[in-house]
């Protein structure tokens, strides 16, 4: 059960990584890292 969690924390934070790289617009990017953190913890 931690290694499943461990590996939904790390594909979250590449998500993340990858939305905050390609998104200069810091706004625009934390709504968007909201909505995957909801996504995330359903």
């Amino acid at each position: 059960r931690m290694g499943d969690f461990f590996r939904k924390a790390v594909k979250t934070f590449s998500i993340f990584y990858i939305i905050n790289f390609s998104h200069p617009d810091r706004q625009l990017s934390a709504a968007k890292n909201l909505n995957f953190l909801y996504l995330y913890s359903i």
